[in-house]
C-alpha cells in the first residue's frame, strides 16, 4: 500500500512538487490580483484627495472630469509596473523554486500589497470623514 508521497519505504517527491507547483501558482496569481486590487485603490485614493483638497465640492467633481484624467496616466503606469513585475516574479520563482528566496519575495509581496491596500482605504476613510 502506498501513501501520497511515499513508495516502497522511500520518499516520493512527484506528488509533493506537483502540490508544490500547484501553490505557487495560486499564490502568485494571488499576487498579480492584489496587484490590482492596489491599483484600483491607489487610483480611488488619488481621486479622493484630488476631490477633497483641489475641487473642494464633491458633487462638481463628478462633472469635472478633466480635472482628474491625469489619474488615467497613474494608473497606467501602475499597471506596467504590474506586469513587468509580474513576469519578473514569474521567472524568480522558476529559477529559485522551493527555496527561501522564493518565500521570502512572496512574503514581501503580498506585505506591500497589503500594505498599499490598507493605506488607500484608511486615506479614504480618512478623507470621507472630513
Amino acid at each position: 500500500m502506498t501513501q501520497l508521497g511515499k513508495e516502497n519505504g522511500k520518499i516520493n517527491s512527484q506528488p509533493l512538487a506537483f502540490i508544490y507547483g500547484f501553490l505557487t501558482v495560486i499564490l502568485w496569481l494571488a499576487t498579480i490580483i492584489l496587484g490590482a486590487l492596489g491599483i484600483t485603490a491607489i487610483r480611488e485614493t488619488v481621486i479622493a484627495l484630488f476631490v477633497q483638497f483641489v475641487v473642494g465640492d464633491r458633487t462638481a467633481a463628478y462633472f469635472w472630469g478633466a480635472g482628474v484624467a491625469w489619474v488615467n496616466w497613474v494608473v497606467f503606469s501602475l499597471a506596467i509596473v504590474l506586469v513587468v513585475f509580474t513576469i519578473f516574479s514569474g521567472e524568480y520563482h522558476l529559477k529559485h523554486y522551493r527555496t527561501p528566496q522564493s518565500k521570502r519575495l512572496f512574503k514581501s509581496t503580498l506585505a506591500v500589497e497589503l500594505a498599499i491596500l490598507g493605506l488607500s482605504y484608511a486615506i479614504q476613510a480618512a478623507v470621507a470623514a472630513t
